[in-house]
């Protein structure tokens, strides 16, 4: 389970791809509205902005495996990276 945040430029978006591996999308925003979705491979999730998320691995042999794409202002991609949520917790 990665740890559940708000960004630090609140109004930031995120697109993240499943790699690998099954789990779970989880949301909440400034006023308490929350959403979960389901990661698996293939999927696209867009985050939006204001939205606190954590991704969460259910796979207990895999682990998951995400690509993200982070936009701070408009038209102008910040960062990529991936992320890796061990399913060795479980």
């Amino acid at each position: 389970m990665t740890k559940g945040h708000f960004h630090a430029v609140l109004e930031t978006s995120e697109v993240y791809y499943c790699l690998k591996g099954e789990g779970f999308m989880v949301m909440e925003n400034p006023q308490g509205e929350t959403a979960i979705e389901a990661l698996s491979p293939g999927k696209v999730l867009y985050v939006p902005p204001c939205w606190a998320h954590r991704s969460v691995c259910t796979a207990r042999q895999e682990d998951l495996v995400t690509s993200l794409s982070t936009r701070q202002t408009p038209g102008t991609i910040t960062a990529r990276s991936s992320a890796r949520v061990s399913a060795s917790w479980l």
